[in-house]
């Protein structure tokens, strides 16, 4: 139970991290880019440009998929720590 909390707490963390710096950059997050959906239909993806479809659609899965990766790491070092 321990590793998924730690690993579900690093993918929260860095998805708040990763969409402040996408909002700072100007690039959309899932949240504007949802509601672009709910206002334009399916033209928000012409709308939406190349860069903030690669971000949404690659890029952003990545980093949360590190997220994980981080999370996975981090849990086997606390519990090696405390398995001593």
């Amino acid at each position: 139970m321990l590793r998924i909390y730690v690993i579900g707490l690093l993918i929260l963390i860095i998805a708040i991290a990763a969409n402040v710096i996408a909002n700072a950059i100007g690039i959309s997050t899932w949240y504007s880019f949802i509601e672009q959906i709910i206002s334009k239909g399916f033209g928000a993806f012409k709308e939406a440009g190349f860069i903030n479809l690669l971000w949404l659609f690659l890029l952003y899965p990545i980093i949360l998929g590190s997220g994980y990766w981080i999370g996975d790491i981090t849990y086997s070092l606390i519990n090696s720590f405390f398995t001593r």
